[in-house]
């Protein structure tokens, strides 16, 4: 019987077990150690991972992404002609990476220790751990996503500090002020946004494509949007390594080229930076610290990489 660590991730999400060697990701089917939190259907099979976000793309009515914000709430999402819950949509992402588990460990799987935002409330705590019993799995303890990267931050280096950790994944940001001192890793403050997240640069980018070229956004079908925003996450992504960036695809029976770098990204995302502020502000003044008492700033989640 194995214990695995898991990241419910709102666009993105993966597995690890922790040997004697120290934490090892593990590998889905197609050999990658991200399984996109997408949910799609065909007839009656549910579809998980890459094949479900290439359904979202291809046929958006039938598959769901992004229900990680929703969770703890009663409101139903549909997919085809079905609707779920968004604990019930989750409970399909912990499967999938459940089964894979055990094939990489070659035992099975009974507990599993999941990962949340530090601010998420009490119901969206409950809506986790139900995902996971409807998953088949045991899922006793839930862990901030903040302590876990403090956690790792103070095993790896030992040293005693004050951490700022900043944990701005695709679909949420999380700010939290984490004492380490002695055995104890202490969250001091948290702040948040459960609806701000790398997918919202996508969405930025997205309408400022279609501005540009005087495209309104009801000339083009559910589909062709999606294939929009897959493009400019493109887009996005490639400003991380490359000082310009160009967003190409062909939507309204047009061939569309942006060109971006990070300034016109950033006076683009001025609201959204403007929100990633205040969170930053909220958290370090419910610390009742300063910005001179931190001693160091723990970068987490992919959409915290952005040069941006």
């Amino acid at each position: 019987m194995a214990i695995i660590g898991i990241d419910l991730g709102t666009t993105n999400s993966l597995a690890c077990v922790y040997r004697e060697s120290g934490p090892e990701l593990i590998p889905n089917e197609y050999g990658s150690f991200i399984t996109p939190s997408v949910v799609a259907t065909a007839k009656d099979e549910i579809i998980v991972g890459m094949p479900a976000r290439r359904m979202l793309l291809d046929n958006p009515d039938n598959a769901a992404s992004l229900f990680k914000r929703r969770m703890g709430s009663d409101e139903k999402i549909k997919i085809g002609n079905r609707a779920f819950l968004p604990e019930e949509l989750s409970s399909f992402i912990i499967s999938s990476l459940v089964k894979n588990a055990e094939l990489y460990l070659g035992e099975k799987v009974d507990e599993a220790v999941i990962s949340v935002p530090a601010y998420f409330y009490d119901e969206q705590r409950v809506a986790t751990k139900k995902a996971g019993m409807l998953a088949g799995v045991k899922c006793e303890r839930i862990i901030n996503e903040p302590s876990s990267a403090a956690l790792a931050t103070f095993w790896a280096e030992g040293k005693e500090d004050t951490l700022l950790i900043f944990d701005f994944g695709g679909g949420t940001l999380d700010v939290s002020i984490v004492d380490c001192i002695g055995n104890a890793v202490s969250v001091v403050s948290i702040a948040g946004n459960n609806m701000l997240g790398g997918s919202d640069f996508d969405r930025i980018i997205a309408e400022s494509a279609l501005k540009e070229h005087s495209i309104a956004s009801d000339e083009i079908s559910n589909r062709e949007y999606e294939k929009l925003l897959l493009a400019a996450e493109l887009c996005k992504k490639k400003l991380s390594d490359n000082d310009s960036s160009e967003l190409n695809v062909e939507i309204a029976g047009r061939k569309i080229k942006s060109s971006y770098d990070t300034k016109r990204l950033a006076e683009e995302s001025r609201d959204i930076l403007t929100k990633i502020k205040i969170v930053i502000e909220d958290a370090v003044k419910d610390s009742f610290m300063s910005m001179l008492d931190i001693s160091r700033v723990v970068m987490v989640g992919g959409s915290s990489k952005m040069p941006l």
